[in-house]
């Protein structure tokens, strides 16, 4: 089941890239009416490009993200995880919240080829690259630590949800997931944008 949902997931994904990409290649050398006069063809042709570009790269990212799952799960990944930081945390919930934060670092360097393409080689491309790789690292630094901010709480108060509120633990688990979203929502434009540099 696990299975024939992450392929029915992943076809779907592809299914809309690929009708993104031949919506954007029919209508590439002709300027929307609404716009014509206001943009140049040259313009509409390069951010057709752009778009392209990046859907191309995001199908890609896409099949690895599937396969990663399967690494993850069917693969072991989990479990190796679980067994490797046993030795530093071994009663729960510790053990449990140094199993998620480990699988949260190690997705994040896994995705972290797709990023340094789509910043530096197609954003850098059509212009709109304003990062070096100085900053960039610094802003990936900030991102990891405020992700272990967000994570390791949520982890804890999960694990402990889970081992004291029997079956409905879940409820509770999604009332303080959805608190956490909702102040996140409000704080990510007002404390959390401004400590990032624009790509």
């Amino acid at each position: 089941m696990f299975l024939a949902a992450l392929a029915a997931e992943t076809a779907t994904r592809l299914w809309l890239a690929s009708r993104q990409i031949d919506a954007v290649i029919a209508h590439r050398n002709r300027v929307p009416e609404a716009f014509q006069g206001q943009i140049a063809l040259a313009d509409q042709q390069k951010a057709a490009d752009y778009t392209l570009a990046r859907v191309r790269l995001g199908r890609w990212a896409t099949a690895f993200e599937s396969l990663v799952k399967v690494g993850f799960t069917l693969g072991g990944g989990l479990a190796a995880a679980d067994a490797w930081v046993r030795h530093a945390a071994g009663t729960e919930p510790w053990h449990g919240c140094l199993v998620i934060l480990t699988v949260f670092l190690m997705l994040q360097l896994l995705g972290l080829p797709f990023a340094l393409w789509r910043t530096f080689r197609i954003e850098a491309r059509f212009g709109f690259n304003r990062i070096s790789p100085r900053l960039f690292a610094a802003d990936l630094a900030k991102r990891l630590l405020l992700g272990l901010v967000l994570v390791t709480p949520l982890a804890l108060v999960t694990l402990w949800l889970m081992d004291r509120m029997g079956t409905w633990w879940w409820v509770w688990a999604w009332l303080v997931y959805g608190g956490t979203m909702l102040v996140a929502t409000w704080a990510a434009p007002r404390f959390i944008a401004p400590l990032f540099k624009p790509l």
